[in-house]
């Protein structure tokens, strides 16, 4: 997505959305016409309650730890142009949904989900990196702190593919899809392989 500015059409893709709307309304479409088609044309962007009822996550409670944050991996760069940086979290997700709210005791009895497999050397990482464009984008009231607890001993290697706060839900409905109730064992030391 290019953007040219923070102002609400300072992007390619609400710029489309405006675009798209204002002309349906040009071809004399009622708001609600003009409305529902907009939607339809753009409904890829849009999130997917349905798939999350069908896949079993909908409404159900998911367990992250923070587990570190850097907004600096080049040393090279000035302050202004790390100012610009996100801020990158460094998280791990468990491997459980609940239904109701988790305590800070259901740490200790689960394992942490893959976020993803390295096609290079078919490792898997369990770190996930969130990254961290807009305070807005983070999605506090979806978010309760439980408490601290240690850093789970299955902290793998980190590896730079980053998910978005934004758009969190596409990031662990990937690692629940595609990781969930694997096993994996650790093959090296921090280095973890699908048995």
């Amino acid at each position: 997505m290019g953007t040219w500015s923070s102002s609400l059409y300072g992007n390619d893709t609400t710029s489309d959305v405006k675009d798209a709307y204002t002309a349906y309304l040009l071809e004399q479409l009622s708001n609600q016409e003009a409305l529902e088609r907009t939607i339809k044309d753009f409904e890829d962007l849009i999130g997917d309650e349905e798939e999350s009822k069908e896949t079993g996550r909908y409404g159900k409670y998911v367990l992250i730890q923070k587990t570190g944050a850097s907004a600096n991996f080049y040393s090279w760069m000035t302050e202004e142009e790390i100012a610009k940086l996100p801020v990158i979290m460094i998280i791990h997700v468990f491997d459980k949904l609940f239904d109701e709210m988790p305590t800070i005791e259901d740490v200790k009895n689960i394992g942490l989900l893959p976020a993803l497999k390295t096609f290079e050397d078919g490792d898997i990482r369990i770190n996930k990196y969130m990254e961290l464009y807009k305070k807005s984008h983070y999605p506090k009231k979806h978010l309760f702190f439980l408490g601290n607890a240690p850093v789970p001993k299955n902290n793998s290697i980190p590896y730079h593919n980053p998910g978005y706060w934004n758009r969190v839900e596409e990031s662990l409905n990937f690692c629940f899809s595609n990781f969930g109730g694997k096993e994996y064992e650790e093959v090296e030391e921090r280095i973890y392989r699908f048995r």
